[in-house]
């Protein structure tokens, strides 16, 4: 028996577009004080010792194994609807394989219990699984290697790395299919399906998915065919075959229900909800949502409450009631905010960003519509970028920036035209109708199922020739529109254009950018009365390094620098580069404290780093002044030039401080 991928349940049924972060390993660093512990069973039953020459897959006869190995079973069996069972079942495997001296049982049982250390904590988990692989011969235990990696890859997906995750998933279907292994491929093929249809890669999503179906189908696990089933369900949401969608899930819904399991029925009617709300039903939707609610709160399942919450906000914007919606928006980003879940504080940003606009607050759109776009951007979410890139262009063009709305607008146009040409695959359409007639017309004959195809086909193409007349439409009228603005802008837009915001060398905010940045700031914690800090950074003894080892390496310090600095940095938090030595950060949403912790990193980050190819003796430090935005500051210079005084006294102190301005 090898591990299967026990997914958290809360993301059993979820659309990609919901899908969600948890917080993120740095935060967690105590996890590494209980590691050794976590990990004494493997250790004392020779897990993570030299292997046998025995296959790892080979049983052993001992009762005692045996029984460890059906304890295994009941937990998985029981995870996604007795989770506390499950638990109780895999303790005691893990008590019992402690008087065993079996390597291979050892190493499946850990791949399992990695799912359930998901389920309790994601960076837990993290570290579980990347402690194991570094421990694991995988040329002895491939099997349990890919396994293992294929639990880390989720980690990786849920904390936002999804490039990282991608590559997990290539392996395990990679190593899946060398093996020949049917569940190690079925569980790779199933996330990697999961992870292309969030990215919008449909027909390559849609191909995982089916041959993941065939695979648990023929191993008969009722469990995981409704699992891939509900996957599938999602795309069709996704690519708008909402009917379809809804079938599937309410398919789905009966089976729970006839479970009793109240976990999959509250998300099972949010994708109900969901798929409603896209169709335009938007009472029915409005139902199913605050059914979740309930359940959620019934289930202490905060994730999902705030989830439904997220929905009902939604709704409300599309009935014209932005004022309500924001009373809403605001507790979910909140309640996120304290999960540190990326994804989901995006997708709230961006439905708040349309409440802003709606309320004639267009700023305070743009602050939020933007965050949340470079989330998207970073995560690749073609429809997440196509929808915040048109509201962007409204809000722009309510504020009068008809440039930058005009930008927004053909960034929309093309990430909709990725979609389109995505629905408009002929892999796609064949394989989709493909999926459908397999499974409600396998007894019929092969003429109807061709006839079937070929008028689902002529029903696809109608409707994506609908689509893109209907973008193209919107397109070109608000490009008419926006064109006659823009003509009395043009020549200060291209003045605008020339100039460069980025500094050369360290690909960092230059000073007119960074400046530019903190008048911003200045304006928004005027509007708002929020804080905001700058810190004044300058390395401490540079023009010694310059004059010893030359301004080769002076610079390829200063592009260290602004590197690591930049990786300590928030997000929302900006870095410039001001002068030569000198750089600026300013920190939105910031007090002092705060900003003193944030400094304090920076100056270590920096005292760490190392400078082999110039001088393996080398040590660069910085000196940094913080100031805090006071009511009477009306201009950076201000705040600058308190944030420079502490500086001074930093360098008067003796270099590598921080000092805070009075």
């Amino acid at each position: 028996m090898s591990a299967r991928r026990l997914k958290s349940r809360l993301f059993v049924s979820l659309p990609a577009w919901f899908r969600a972060g948890f917080a993120r390993l740095g935060a967690h660093q105590q996890w590494r004080k209980h590691l050794p512990f976590m990990l004494m069973p493997w250790l004392l039953s020779g897990a993570l010792m030299a292997a046998p020459a025995n296959n790892e897959t080979q049983k052993s006869p001992d009762p005692k194994a045996e029984q460890v190995r059906q304890l295994m079973d009941a937990a998985e069996r029981q995870f996604s609807e007795d989770f506390e069972q499950a638990k109780a079942a895999l303790n005691q495997a893990k008590a019992l394989n402690q008087e065993l001296s079996d390597t291979a049982l050892s190493l499946e049982l850990a791949s399992l219990e990695c799912w359930f250390i998901v389920e309790r904590d994601i960076n837990e988990a993290r570290l579980f699984a990347e402690t194991m692989m570094s421990s694991i011969d995988a040329s002895t235990y491939p099997v349990r290697y890919a396994e293992m990696r294929l639990c880390w890859g989720y980690t990786s997906e849920q904390i936002g790395n999804l490039n990282e995750a991608a590559e997990a998933y290539e392996f395990a279907v990679s190593e899946g299919r060398r093996l020949n292994e049917p569940e190690l491929l079925a569980s790779a093929l199933g996330s990697r399906g999961d992870l292309r249809s969030y990215r919008g890669d449909y027909s390559n999503a849609l191909e995982d998915l089916k041959e993941s179906y065939e695979l648990y189908s023929a191993l008969n696990d009722e469990f995981f065919i409704r699992y891939t089933l509900n996957s599938i369900a999602n795309l069709y949401a996704r690519i708008g075959e909402y009917p379809q969608a809804i079938e599937y899930y309410r398919e789905l819904l009966v089976h729970d229900e006839q479970r009793g399991n109240p976990g999959a029925i509250a998300v099972t009617v949010y994708n109900i909800g969901r798929s409603l709300e896209s169709k335009g039903d938007l009472e029915e939707a409005r139902s199913h949502f605050e059914r979740v609610v309930t359940l959620a709160q019934q289930a202490r399942d905060g994730n999902l409450e705030y989830s439904a919450r997220r929905s009902l906000a939604s709704i409300l914007l599309k009935r014209q009631q932005p004022k309500e919606a924001l009373a809403i928006l605001n507790e979910v980003i909140a309640f996120f905010e304290r999960q540190k879940d990326p994804q989901m504080i995006a997708i709230t940003r961006a439905s708040r960003g349309m409440a802003f606009r709606l309320l004639g607050q267009p700023k305070a759109a743009i602050i939020d519509l933007d965050l949340a776009l470079e989330e998207f951007l970073a995560g690749q979410n073609v429809r997440g970028i196509a929808e915040v890139e048109l509201e962007r262009a409204k809000t722009f063009a309510a504020a009068g920036e008809y440039e930058q709305a005009y930008q927004a607008l053909s960034q929309h146009v093309q990430a909709h035209a990725t979609l389109d040409l995505n629905l408009r695959e002929e892999q796609t359409t064949r394989m989709r109708v493909l999926f459908d007639s397999e499974q409600k017309e396998k007894t019929n004959a092969a003429l109807l199922r061709e006839k079937a195809l070929q008028q689902k086909q002529l029903e696809d193409s109608r409707r994506i020739r609908w689509l893109q007349s209907m973008t193209l439409l919107l397109a070109v009228a608000l490009i008419i529109v926006l064109l006659m603005l823009i003509a009395k802008h043009l020549r200060q837009s291209r003045r605008m254009s020339a100039m460069a915001m980025t500094d050369e060398l360290t690909q960092i905010a230059n000073r007119r950018h960074i400046f530019q940045f903190a008048e911003q700031q200045i304006a928004q914690s005027k509007r708002y009365r929020s804080p905001f800090t700058v810190l004044v950074m300058d390395i401490d003894y540079f023009k010694r390094i310059n004059d010893t080892y030359g301004h080769n390496a002076g610079d390829l310090v200063l592009q260290k620098l602004a590197k690591a600095m930049s990786g300590e940095l928030r997000e929302g938090d900006k870095l410039g580069r001001t002068g030569g030595e000198e750089f600026m950060a300013v920190l939105p949403m910031t007090e002092y404290r705060s900003a003193m912790d944030v400094a304090e990193r920076l100056k270590t980050a920096v005292a760490q780093l190392e400078f082999k190819t110039i001088d393996p003796a080398l040590t660069v430090t910085v000196s940094i002044g913080v100031a805090q935005w006071r009511e009477g500051d009306n201009n950076v210079s201000l705040i600058m030039r308190r944030a420079d005084d502490a500086l001074y006294r930093a360098k008067g102190a003796g270099r590598n401080k921080v000092e805070l301005a009075d």
